[in-house]
């Protein structure tokens, strides 16, 4: 990352004056506060993509986020050796416990503000996501995920899991119905033909 330091600070306008590797990717020290830089998987179109999302929710007033730093080019990435970076100011926290209760509403609480949020959010550009084909796949292992749920190890329980619990069950009930409707009608093939739309 050393040899990519000029080309960060004029591609953003700031001076470094401290790297440190970090999980995936580097800490920048910087004169416009710590960063936090690494290489992206995605392509440059979602990218952008991810880049609107993330600042449509921060206009409708969600700002528990963190969106990418813009370039002077106004950008949200940079290419190192073909290689997009994203930046973003880091945030000191934690990830979240959810083996404490009030992790989980707080978790709860924000994933509910994200999603009024979002509300209204139209993309723009040659990249826009589309989940036709893939449900029948996500929808299995979403279904496992909750089966592994309601496989947690029993004792200590609070009223919260609890609750729950009895709430999964009706979940997975309601998925396997679901899941036996996809077979019966076959609609994996019928959302893989070409032009289909939702």
């Amino acid at each position: 990352m050393q040899e990519a330091r000029a080309l960060i600070e004029n591609s953003y306008g700031i001076r470094i004056n401290g790297i440190k590797p970090y999980r995936a990717g580097y800490i920048l020290e910087t004169n416009a506060g710590r960063k936090y830089i690494k290489a992206c998987q995605y392509t440059k179109e979602r990218i952008l993509f991810i880049h609107q999302a993330k600042t449509h929710l921060i206009m409708n007033d969600f700002r528990n986020i963190d969106p990418y730093c813009l370039t002077m080019n106004n950008q949200p990435y940079i290419e190192i050796d073909d290689v997009p970076y994203t930046m973003v100011d880091l945030i000191e926290g934690r990830e979240c416990e959810f083996d404490d209760d009030r992790d989980v509403v707080k978790a709860t609480e924000a994933l509910a503000l994200m999603h009024k949020a979002a509300h209204g959010f139209h993309p723009v550009g040659p990249y826009i996501p589309t989940g036709l084909g893939k449900l029948p796949a996500l929808f299995k292992k979403h279904l496992e995920e909750i089966r592994k749920l309601k496989k947690r190890p029993k004792g200590n329980e609070t009223p919260l899991i609890i609750c729950s619990s009895s709430i999964l069950i009706i979940f997975i009930n309601r998925a396997l119905k679901a899941w036996k409707y996809f077979l019966r009608r076959n609609i994996t093939s019928w959302l893989r033909k070409p032009g289909r739309k939702a």
